[in-house]
């Protein structure tokens, strides 16, 4: 259903992705955005599924069943962050990042360098992960 969505709010769309990680795997999340850019709908597609696959990973790994999406636009720079107050990781261990069919980090910093943005990500053992979504406000469309 996420894939055909023809909203064109980032909010819309976010409360759809919500709502079907809340039906799957039943993380109750929080949308909390202020002063969201016009994205084009390329643009908020990206976003839409790099905010899809954080929160499946939450899902996943993070044995909680709470989130919060966050958003705020300052000086022209966008920062949405998908927060969890789960298990955390250590960021440095190299071996979790190798499993064969394990490319949803590498994934999310794919998806970023489409929308010439960046991905942080922050995590510490027993504190959650952070999940940071840095990007320009500019309206572009990508190429397909």
């Amino acid at each position: 259903d996420l894939r055909s969505t023809t909203e064109e709010s980032l909010l819309a769309r976010l409360q759809l992705v919500t709502d079907a990680i809340h039906k799957n795997y039943q993380i109750n999340t929080t949308i909390q955005l202020n002063d969201i850019p016009d994205y084009s709908p390329s643009q908020l597609t990206e976003i839409t599924r790099i905010v899809t696959e954080a929160l499946t990973n939450v899902a996943k790994h993070a044995q909680t069943d709470q989130a919060v999406i966050s958003g705020i636009l300052h000086d022209d720079i966008f920062k949405l962050k998908i927060i969890d107050f789960g298990v955390g990781f250590d960021i440095n261990d190299k071996k979790r990042f190798k499993k064969i069919g394990h490319y949803g980090l590498q994934g999310l910093y794919e998806r970023a360098d489409r929308l010439k943005g960046v991905i942080t990500v922050n995590s510490a053992v027993n504190e959650g992960t952070t999940v940071t979504l840095t990007l320009p406000k500019d309206r572009k469309e990508l190429a397909e």
